[in-house]
């Protein structure tokens, strides 16, 4: 008899069945659940962690650290098709304030204007670099390349018949705010090649003026 009495109370010890246990349990991975939420929020601040511009922190001495503190997106329908049949469109564009931002000649930046082309040759073989535009802001802050903020090349010499699209990323050390450009202006240079010598039409710059709304 008291050897089935110990056996009885020792099994009730070992039991993790009790409510208090429950409680302990969802209490904890309600912790955990908090902990990574927060985390989760932290690192979506990260430039290196954004969908579409993570990628120029590969290029920056500072990358792992660079925050997105504010960035406005816009929707433009900009098209273009008076020369050599190339139909030049704009789609996107996105102004990202960050901290700052150091590239490997320890230049500072503070945030950058990404622009998302598409670009069509349905005639002839053409050079066009968007990617290298030369830009200017409203508030006046100039920028003749887009450098190490561009992160692929897919602008340049473009077959007949190519369709091609891309960001064109141009970095800013005067930015105080996402929303403080609503103008934007863009050199873009473009040729084909000719034998003509008097063909005045090889040689074009694209003069685009955007209001951002």
């Amino acid at each position: 008899m008291v050897s089935l009495l110990s056996v009885g109370i020792l099994g009730a010890c070992g039991s993790d069945d009790s409510p208090s246990s429950d409680s302990a349990k969802e209490a904890k991975s309600a912790e955990n659940t908090t902990k990574e939420s927060v985390k989760k929020e932290v690192n979506s601040k990260l430039l290196i962690n954004d969908n579409d511009f993570g990628k120029i922190s590969d290029n920056t001495s500072n990358g792992q650290n660079i925050e997105i503190e504010s960035k406005q997106d816009y929707t433009t329908n900009f098209s273009d098709n008076s020369w050599a049949g190339v139909i030049l469109s704009i789609d996107k564009v996105s102004v990202v304030k960050t901290t700052d931002i150091v590239d490997y000649s320890d230049n500072t930046y503070n945030g950058f204007v990404a622009v998302h082309f598409n670009v069509e040759t349905p005639q002839q073989d053409i050079s066009i670099y968007p990617t290298q535009a030369k830009i200017v802001t409203d508030y006046g802050e100039q920028v003749d390349d887009g450098g190490i903020f561009n992160f692929s090349s897919w602008d340049g010499d473009l077959m007949k018949g190519t369709k091609e699209d891309g960001w064109g990323i141009y970095p800013l050390s005067k930015l105080t705010d996402a929303n403080a450009i609503k103008n934007l202006r863009l050199n873009i240079d473009s040729s084909y090649e000719t034998d003509d010598y008097d063909d005045e039409n090889a040689y074009h710059t694209y003069d685009i003026s955007l209001q951002l709304q």
